[in-house]
């Protein structure tokens, strides 16, 4: 699958004028017991966790645990989701391809 980057206007940390930064994003599915909703992903190879308004995860019916960390609360039993994909990033292009590995259970066998 691959998937162009998104363009956005932020502004530079040093002047404030504004800049364009390019976001490796994919659009997902989140599916819960009451319902499903669209959204927009930031893919971030640094990031510990997995995280979203809670609001969402509410919605849908997902249940949430508290963490024991700084405030946030975790939801699904999963604190990641890369380790499902081979990710492999085109700075040069904008683009991000992820291919689904054998860790996806959809796709082959669960750790």
């Amino acid at each position: 699958m691959r998937f162009d980057y998104t363009a956005i206007i932020s502004s530079a940390p040093d002047t404030g004028e504004p800049v364009v930064i390019f976001r490796p994003e994919v659009r997902l599915v989140v599916r819960g017991p009451n319902g499903s909703g669209d959204f927009v992903a930031l893919v971030d190879t640094g990031a510990d966790n997995t995280i979203m308004p809670d609001t969402i995860a509410r919605d849908l019916g997902i249940p949430l645990v508290a963490g024991k960390g700084p405030m946030a609360k975790a939801f699904g039993g999963h604190e990641g989701c890369l380790e499902y994909f081979t990710a492999t990033f085109f700075g040069e292009e904008c683009v991000l391809d992820l291919e689904p590995n054998g860790y996806l259970p959809e796709f082959g066998s669960a750790r």
